[in-house]
């Protein structure tokens, strides 16, 4: 029902758990939106190990999973989208962690011996679909964002080594 109506209360009825329950895993709004955020990266992680572990790409590995993972239509989680709202309504703050592993991902995208751009590419194209699914901005269909990925995906695989 929006990040404004996010209570520990609300919570507490979803889950089916006593309000008592809740409390005693979270003790605040804050704590909550950040394990739920910190859940929501932790599975996209877990997401993308699995997929470079049986990558052999040269390079590019990471970046390929990162798309794959990102543009996956059943990873179009709204409780992500949940918790970012929730977090920027609630406390800018909360958001930090996120900033930081986004930061993380970017680094990891421009190790992966690509072209920095293309890395970057990558990401903001992940970045913007996941907003556009989660806000409603015009997503584009399953057919079309499989024709993104792609061609993300050829550019990550062409002969376009990491600048030195």
């Amino acid at each position: 029902h929006g990040p404004a109506r996010l209570t520990l209360e609300s919570c507490a009825e979803a889950s089916g758990l006593s309000k008592g329950a809740v409390l005693y895993h979270f003790k605040t709004k804050d704590a909550l939106i950040t394990a739920m955020l910190e859940s929501i990266l932790d599975g996209f992680d877990h997401a993308t190990s699995a997929i470079t572990a049986s990558d052999d790409s040269e390079f590019g590995g990471y970046a390929a999973a990162y798309a794959k993972v990102s543009f996956d239509p059943g990873n179009n989680r709204p409780e992500a989208a949940a918790g970012l709202l929730a977090a920027i309504s609630n406390n800018l703050e909360l958001l930090e962690p996120a900033a930081a592993r986004h930061l993380h991902y970017q680094h990891m995208l421009e190790a992966d011996g690509i072209s920095p751009a293309i890395a970057t590419l990558v990401r903001l194209s992940a970045d913007g679909l996941f907003f556009a699914r989660a806000l409603g901005l015009a997503p584009p269909t399953d057919a079309l964002t499989e024709e993104v990925l792609k061609s993300l995906l050829g550019l990550i695989a062409s002969p376009t080594p990491k600048e030195t």
